[in-house]
């Protein structure tokens, strides 16, 4: 690849050249550190970098013409560092100095968590009307805990999450319109309309998936983790499970044989208080999860997990524990859940909780403490954006068709399933 300074032209699809510096702002803004972005530099059209592909930027909201700010300077040496490759940085003094008031992180983070947020209570909107065909366990006031840790996680590093898994997808970098239409039932959903809500895969961003069943994904975190610690890559692991998950005999064996064989794996428990609903203090006699897990030797650490800037620290932290060989870490941010087990509504009618509990973690809403750090106009331009994505992800499921008969028996395993997909063509 042929090198460029850091002002170089690139071009983004569709006759639109643009700077990397205004690239790397539009990273910031609007696609996120994890884009699905890619470089090509075999394009014939005399630009040595094809960079990105401009669709998803632009059906988002963003146009080339939008100033580059200063403040997401940090952003553009990310980008050259990650994204480039053979792009080399400008000249010691040509760079845009950081800006010490609004760190393009809390861009990111607000970003994040606004996604996460909209998409969800558009979910819980929508789910009344029957076209949503799965059953659905919302992340709303837990979107803090996926965005803290994946915030810090490579693209190629993998997470494993449970059936309240909408937030680990989308904060790990998951396709919004993928995951609704897979809620849809539709074929082009990230499992093929076969998941639903509870089963969201996107390989591609690490997602390697999200399961109905309590507790298994922690075995599979495991195995992951051993798979590449055998092949001595730095991948790293992170594993999101719920305190109801720490009482299956499963998390007591694999924590054990992460230590024992010192796997590269983050196992993040995120306690909400309640399994199903019954409180933790009502089912444990010592409702302390890190004491468990330091009782098989790894560090572990209570954190509160609506505070998604320290969160996001410590996760940082334990992440370069893993990559430096030091072994599993382990990490409990409380959290609580704004709405009922499974659906779009409230439950405190059921009596095992009370209203007072979720309007005191209203009052720490992240998504509204977050957004509070940025400009207003930064914060609109943010939330103007994502609910362009949002209302494009719905429009897309909604248009997209159901799976046809054939795909009953594919992506199965029988041995029945090649016989009978072949009979129904």
């Amino acid at each position: 690849m042929e090198h460029y300074d850091g002002e170089a032209p690139i071009n983004l699809g569709g006759g639109t050249d643009v700077s990397i510096a205004e690239a790397a702002r539009a990273v910031a803004e609007v696609v996120g550190f994890r884009g699905r972005l890619r470089f090509d530099s075999t394009k014939p059209d005399g630009a040595p970098l094809k960079a990105l592909d401009s669709t998803p930027l632009l059906q988002m909201g963003w146009r080339p013409e939008a100033d580059f700010r200063a403040a997401l300077a940090e952003t553009y040496d990310w980008f050259l560092r990650h994204r480039a490759g053979g792009i080399r940085p400008l000249p010691q003094g040509e760079r845009a100095k950081p800006s010490t008031e609004v760190p393009s992180m809390h861009a990111g983070l607000f970003r994040s968590l606004y996604r996460i947020r909209r998409v969800e209570e558009e979910v819980a909107r929508v789910y009344a009307s029957d076209k949503i065909k799965s059953p659905v366990h919302l992340s709303i006031g837990q979107e803090a805990v996926s965005v803290g840790v994946c915030d810090i996680l490579r693209t190629d590093d993998v997470v494993f999450g449970t059936y309240r898994g909408h937030a680990l997808y989308l904060a790990k970098g998951g396709d919004m319109s993928a995951m609704v239409a897979e809620l849809y039932g539709k074929v082009t959903g990230c499992t093929r309309g076969k998941g639903g809500s509870m089963h969201l895969i996107d390989t591609e961003c690490g997602v390697m998936g999200t399961s109905a069943v309590v507790g298994t994904t922690i075995a599979n975190a495991a195995g992951y983790a051993y798979a590449m610690k055998l092949r001595r890559a730095d991948t790293v692991v992170a594993c999101f499970f719920g305190d109801g998950a720490t009482e299956e005999g499963v998390f007591a064996e694999t924590l054990n044989f992460a230590v024992l064989k010192q796997l590269p794996v983050l196992f993040v428990c995120e306690n909400n208080g309640y399994a199903i609903h019954t409180s933790q203090a009502k089912r444990q006699g010592v409702p302390d999860i890190c004491a468990r897990a330091r009782a098989y030797g790894m560090p572990a650490e209570r954190l509160d997990g609506n505070d998604v800037l320290t969160l996001r620290d410590k996760a940082e932290a334990a992440v370069a524990k893993l990559r430096a060989g030091e072994g599993p870490q382990f990490i409990e941010a409380t959290t609580y859940r704004w709405r009922e087990h499974v659906g779009p509504g409230g439950d405190y009618h059921l009596g095992y909780r009370e209203k007072a509990e979720c309007e005191r973690a209203q009052a720490n809403d992240p998504v509204r403490v977050i957004g509070e750090l940025l400009p207003p106009d930064m914060r609109t331009r943010i939330e103007a954006a994502v609910e362009r994505e949002v209302a494009a992800a719905f429009e897309y499921a909604e248009t997209s068709s159901f799976p046809a008969s054939t795909e009953l028996m594919t992506d199965i395993f029988t041995e029945e399933a090649d016989e009978f997909a072949t009979s129904r063509r």
